[in-house]
């Protein structure tokens, strides 16, 4: 029989048991958010060791036979470096490259651009070595690089583009995403590429915790005191809430091998646009290497897509 003083220990053991899992719980998600942070938003401003190679395949579009200027968009941070191409074509194709890497990432799918006649620019945005950093020092997903490709794409207006066509790769998908549904611009699109897209954040984390084998709750928690700590809205950077606004012809490369930005993804996102949507699965692909995989198919299939949309008469004309 237990008594009085008894069960009044007890319950105090339980209590003080009680307390000590939720504050190492606690204190593991907060180890963990910043691990989020660290892996999924911080941005890699160290140099390249001596010795390892470049994972760029080329270095400016010269390296791809493509004639280009340098050029200067005055952004909302200040002034952003371009690469611009000519072309004889009323309709535009402005290039977003993703986290981790930069303007160089779009060379592969350039000269397929500008065999079509059509103009060209490789963008920077904010925080890249090329343009002004954010306050914050931490990628966004398209929260506040869209202000940025709002003003690429102005620039191009301004030169005479009537349509535009919008390439992102890996994040750049999302500061597409965002720029469709923020910008009073998103009139002038008449296409949309996305390749290998990170279109719900959260599925990134997803798959980091699967390959950390951190517990679902823990994760639910980190992500909380994520929001807490750096101030991410996690609804907003989920674009598969908003795809059904998108109103525009989009082709989406997706490497089935793709370990960060998963596939499933893409194919929610293909579902719900319907007939507007053609998702090109490339097996044994990773992430952003369907051109590698195949490149003579992946172009084929782009530029049949840019001569599509390039003619497209839903987009605004108007100079």
């Amino acid at each position: 029989m237990v008594t009085k003083r008894g069960r009044m220990w007890l319950t105090r053991g339980a209590t003080i048991a009680l307390v000590v899992i939720v504050i190492g719980l606690f204190a593991a998600s907060w180890y963990y958010s910043g691990e989020i942070a660290r892996q999924v938003f911080a941005l890699d401003q160290s140099e390249p060791d001596a010795g390892i190679a470049d994972r760029m395949a080329f270095s400016t579009p010269e390296a791809r036979g493509v004639e280009y200027s340098p050029v200067m968009i005055e952004g909302p941070l200040g002034p952003l470096a371009a690469w611009a191409t000519a072309g004889d074509s009323g309709t535009w194709v402005v290039f977003v490259h993703g986290r981790g890497t930069d303007r160089r990432e779009a060379l592969r799918a350039l000269p397929t651009a500008t065999a079509l006649g059509l103009p060209t620019l490789t963008i920077t945005y904010r925080n890249d070595a090329a343009a002004p950093p954010s306050s914050s020092g931490r990628h966004g997903y398209g929260r506040n690089e869209w202000s940025d490709l709002h003003a690429a794409v102005e620039f191009a207006r301004d030169e005479g583009a009537r349509r535009v066509v919008l390439v992102g790769y890996g994040s750049g998908g999302s500061i597409i995403s965002v720029f469709m549904r923020e910008s009073s611009l998103a009139t002038a699109i008449s296409g949309l590429v996305l390749d290998a897209p990170v279109l719900d954040v959260a599925m990134v984390v997803d798959r980091l915790a699967a390959d950390d084998r951190a517990p679902r709750l823990l994760v639910g928690w980190a992500r909380a005191v994520a929001t807490f700590r750096f101030g991410i809205d996690w609804g907003a950077l989920d674009q598969l809430e908003f795809a059904q606004d998108i109103t525009v012809p989009v082709l989406v490369f997706h490497g089935v091998d793709d370990e960060e930005a998963p596939i499933e993804a893409s194919r929610q996102f293909a579902e719900v646009l319907g007939d507007l949507a053609r998702l090109v699965e490339v097996p044994g692909a990773g992430h952003g290497e369907a051109w590698n995989v195949d490149p003579e198919a992946y172009e084929g299939t782009l530029s049949r897509f840019l001569e599509q949309v390039s003619q497209a008469t839903g987009a605004d004309d108007a100079p």
